[in-house]
């Protein structure tokens, strides 16, 4: 990316706050079946993801974050996928599914994802 519009360190506060906004959204608005356990997938890859990736809030720094954006991105398309799975299920549900997957879309191709500092 020529000019990241997010840095690093807040890339992994919106991380966080993507994984609490998976679970808040599936029990705020009563999801069920399949709907649920979708959002509950998606939250603990989130979880897992931002765990293993080299930056400020990864614990493992297992891969680095331009992995990490490429997993943001298939999770992006694998939510707003599962939208149109769930097309028979309430307009609400749909909606989260495409906003959720559209925000990691976003976030995937508009991240840093150059090696962060080295810390000192």
């Amino acid at each position: 990316m020529l000019f990241p519009l997010i840095p690093i360190r807040l890339h992994g506060w919106l991380d966080e706050f993507a994984t609490l906004s998976y679970l808040a959204a599936a029990v705020a608005l009563g999801f069920e079946g399949a709907a649920l356990w979708l959002l509950v997938f998606a939250a603990a890859f989130h979880f897992a993801n931002t765990r293993l990736t080299d930056y400020p809030q990864g614990h493992w720094r297992a891969y680095s974050l331009a992995t990490h954006a490429k997993l943001e991105f298939i999770e992006g398309l694998g939510l707003l996928i599962a939208a149109w799975f769930l097309r028979f299920e309430t307009s609400e549900q749909q909606l989260t599914f495409v906003i959720f997957g559209a925000s990691q879309l976003g976030a995937a191709l508009a991240g840093d994802t150059r090696l962060p500092a080295p810390s000192l």
